[in-house]
């Protein structure tokens, strides 16, 4: 087969059609460069103690968002056991995810644009429970935080209480009858339902 012959069959006029498309592709999209080819980090975690797989599920879900709050890009969280956390995270230096991970998260919970709960309110939030595409997180909450949280929510069952972490809005759940009542109440359940069970 010469030359001419060669380039006359559909399969190579196809196949070097589709050669230039990918190499098109490419140098307009680029290439997604992962860890193994970019470099990054992968840090492991050890918790304070062993815990249940609910609590794990929590503690890599709080991580991986916290992460993707700060803009983070193809980030990896999983557990390894009941103590130690895997973080495997592409183009970034340790440094920087230990700043990250190790600087304590600015909570707010607000009702109506004011300022119901801080981090600092928060004394316990026990283990995270999901049920199907429901979610319930229950936490104890300082006397004056409860007071706070009573004064504005008062009156309020409905309004959505809007929950921010390092200033992103994570959940905005509604303020129920029974917390609405002006009582103050240091035992608080938050809940809600997501579209699937793993958002959930």
């Amino acid at each position: 087969m010469n030359l001419k012959e060669f380039f006359k069959d559909k399969r190579v006029i196809l196949l070097i059609v589709l050669v230039i498309a990918s190499i098109s592709a490419i140098s307009i999209l680029g290439i997604q460069q992962g860890l193994d080819l970019k470099g990054g980090s992968t840090i492991q975690l050890q918790l304070e103690k062993p815990v249940d797989t609910a609590t794990m599920n929590t503690v890599t879900a709080v991580l991986d968002k916290r992460l993707n709050i700060f803009g983070v890009k193809d980030v990896k969280v999983y557990p390894s056991g009941n103590q130690n956390v895997i973080i495997e995270i592409a183009g970034v230096q340790p440094e920087d995810v230990a700043k990250i991970v190790g600087s304590n998260g600015k909570f707010e919970a607000k009702i109506n644009n004011q300022t119901a709960l801080v981090g600092s309110d928060i004394t316990q939030v026990k283990t995270y429970q999901v049920t199907g595409t429901e979610w319930q997180v229950p936490f104890t909450v300082s006397l004056e935080g409860a007071n706070r949280f009573a004064q504005i929510g008062k009156g309020q069952a409905g309004v959505p209480v809007e929950m921010y972490l390092d200033d992103q809005l994570i959940t905005s759940p509604e303020l129920s009858a029974e917390l609405a009542n002006g009582n103050p109440s240091t035992d608080v359940m938050i809940s809600g339902t997501e579209a699937t069970k793993e958002e959930a």
